[in-house]
């Protein structure tokens, strides 16, 4: 890869420091972030981004406004539309085959398993989530055309007020698991997201998603303003979500697969726990910084040439998932 993809925001945080940021989140009710944003609004100004290409929105730049206006409110945008039947055909052939990592109990609580099966042959294990590997995400040319279509980036630019950089990319599987900790590692309760300083997340449900089958649940406007007993790091039961903020407040996003939505993970929610079934979601989250949690990152050496294009014509905002 060209040096010029080699830019500051690649370097990593150190540990200390991505704890206080977190510590420092909660204790300002997120004055902190906010504060940051705006020296990195005037540092990292926005930029030109033509949407027009976009296979996702025929008319990509209506509604722009209320869309932003929508998540800056809520938290939380559904958009109207969806994605094409084949596509999703043709993304959960390929993640049925192609081997994932799962959820497993360990002495500290849970983590990623070395050992990878195909989701099609994992009925016997009994686990939460099967996470497909980054790299892996890359060989599917149609989650590819998701990660670099520019009707997303330009609605993560338009939300952070800055130039956006991919920083995330997770695909998943999810079955019904009774274990709390195993329940905590998938996400399963109510919790907020501090990974960044500012970054908005895209969700596509791949399968239909019911009661039953495990909806992200929403709650709206807690990304603007943390009640003071939500100021903590931590997990947080059903109970004590619905008596601070009223059911009226919390959001469970039943949807068809194909559905998008925009979500600032700043604000509480959860995956609500499986009863039956499966669920399949993609996601690509957008930041204003690297700042924050390390992730692995792809070898550049491991992607077709044609995603090496794409990231040497944009490399501050898509260089930082990979490494030489």
């Amino acid at each position: 890869m060209p040096k010029t993809a080699s830019l500051h925001h690649q370097k990593p945080t150190p540990t200390w420091l991505y704890w206080l940021h977190r510590k420092l989140f909660c204790w300002t009710n997120g004055l902190w972030n906010d504060t940051l944003t705006k020296i990195i609004q005037k540092k990292r100004p926005k930029v030109p981004i033509d949407p027009i290409n976009s296979v996702l929105c025929q008319n990509p730049l209506n509604n722009v406004e209320d869309i932003i206006h929508r998540i800056h409110q809520d938290g939380y945008y559904v958009f109207s539309q969806t994605l094409p039947d084949q596509v999703i055909e043709t993304i959960t052939t390929y993640t049925l085959s192609t081997p994932v990592r799962y959820a497993i109990q360990t002495k500290e609580g849970a983590q990623l398993s070395d050992h990878k099966i195909a989701f099609a042959k994992a009925e016997d294990i009994d686990s939460p989530r099967f996470q497909m590997d980054t790299n892996d995400i890359f060989a599917c040319p149609e989650l590819v055309t998701l990660i670099f279509d520019p009707f997303l980036l330009h609605i993560a630019q338009e939300y952070l007020g800055s130039r956006p950089i991919l920083d995330l990319i997770s695909l998943w599987w999810s079955k019904p698991e009774k274990q709390q900790r195993l329940q905590n590692f998938a996400a399963q309760q109510y919790h907020f997201d501090m990974d960044r300083i500012k970054f908005l997340k895209f969700f596509f449900y791949l399968t239909d998603v019911t009661p039953e089958t495990g909806p992200h649940c929403y709650v709206r406007g807690s990304h603007r303003n943390l009640a003071p007993n939500f100021r903590k790091d931590q997990r947080f039961d059903d109970q004590n979500v619905k008596r601070t903020y009223g059911d009226d407040n919390i959001i469970t996003l039943c949807k068809p697969k194909g559905t998008m939505m925009a979500i600032d993970t700043r604000g509480l929610h959860k995956g609500m726990p499986l009863s039956t079934g499966h669920r399949l979601i993609f996601q690509i989250e957008f930041a204003n910084s690297m700042f924050g949690q390390n992730y692995d990152k792809v070898p550049i050496s491991q992607i077709s040439p044609d995603i090496a294009l794409q990231v040497y014509k944009n490399p501050f905002t898509y260089s930082a998932v990979f490494k030489k």
